[in-house]
């Protein structure tokens, strides 16, 4: 998927979110949110990385063998959040503001 193509997703489910923006600079921020993320988890040690409202990376470094030759190599895995998940997570927001009040 092209940040283009994420552009125009992003305009049909909730087109407040881009106003303002024209498409092409709405891609390039979103060229550059993807590629500091990469940075990130290109650095980041063993462990997860979360980011809010998407999910987390799962970080290892692993041996394996190639050509006779034990390497480390790292793995990323992602877990997406769950959309109920999500719901969870803004609700339990929405109760604990509303207490505060």
């Amino acid at each position: 998927m092209k940040p283009i193509d994420i552009v125009e997703r992003i305009k049909d489910e909730n087109p407040e979110a881009l106003a303002g923006m024209g498409d092409k600079q709405a891609a390039r921020l979103i060229r550059a949110v993807f590629e500091e993320l990469g940075k990130q988890l290109a650095n980041a040690e063993e462990g997860t990385v979360k980011v809010a409202g998407l999910g987390g990376f799962r970080i290892r470094n692993v041996e394996v063998e190639r050509e006779g030759t034990t390497v480390s190599v790292k793995r990323i895995r992602f877990k997406a959040l769950d959309e109920e998940k999500r719901q969870e997570r803004r609700a339990r927001k929405h109760t604990a503001s509303a207490e505060l009040r």
